[in-house]
Order: C-alpha cells, then structure tokens, then sequence
C-alpha cells in the first residue's frame, strides 16, 4: 500500500512570495531587435493565457503529458491550475519579490553581490505586448 504524500514545508514557507523565473537581454540587442522581441512577448502571452484558460486545461495537461512522456493523471490535480506556482497573464515580474528574492540569495551567501532588481527591470517591452491582447 502507498503512503498518501503530505507537504510538510513549500518554497513559499521558505522563501516567502518567489520571482526567480524571467527572461533578461542586453540593452543593445533590445534596442537592436525591440519590434522582434514584443512580437515574441505577445506570442508568449497569448500561449500562457492559453494555457491558463481553464477551458483549455484538458488539453493543456495533455500537450504537457505527452510532450513530457507521463501519465496525464500525474498533472491533474494541479498544474495549470490554482495549485501550481503563479504566473501574472501579463507577464509582469514581481520586483518587489524578486527583490526580496535576491536579497534573501545575498544572506545565504548564494550570490555575493547585492543588486537592486527594479533599477536593471525593463517592463515596457512586455507592457506593450500585453497591450496588444486587450
């Protein structure tokens, strides 16, 4: 007979709220290739808010399971769903997380460096993206 698994400690628990998952560029290549980027950031937006849809949850487990070679019961009961880790639809980061985040890192002795996330952030390009889909 299996043990039923039980949590005994999230990432939450730990870390408080995390923002550890973002895409970065480099100041040149954006302003190289903005109309590019916020054209992939608008794809990337509408595939997320596709993915998120509970509508299309069925299928979206099933693009996953099968992509990955598992069971689709081994998503079910939460990915895509309010179970899994949050993602803004707008593709906003949290930098008062991610702040914290980094910060936390530093204490650790994760990183050495401190770094304030909001003043190397960029958020219009993905504002703009997010603008398109209203």
């Amino acid at each position: 007979m299996q043990a039923k698994a039980r949590v005994l400690i999230t990432q939450r628990d730990a870390m408080g709220t995390s923002e550890l998952s973002f895409w970065t560029a480099r100041e040149g290549f954006i302003r190289k290739n903005r109309a590019a980027m916020v054209d992939l950031l608008e794809d990337s937006l509408r595939a997320l808010r596709w993915y998120l849809d509970p509508a299309n949850r069925p299928e979206a487990i099933d693009i996953l399971a099968r992509f990955l070679k598992q069971p689709p019961a081994r998503f079910e009961g939460w990915v895509f769903s309010k179970n899994d880790f949050y993602r803004n639809p707008d593709g906003l980061v949290n930098l008062d997380a991610l702040q914290n985040n980094i910060d936390l890192m530093r204490q650790l002795g994760i990183i050495s460096t401190d770094l304030n996330a909001a003043s190397h952030a960029r958020l219009d390009l993905v504002g703009e993206a997010a603008q398109r889909l209203k």
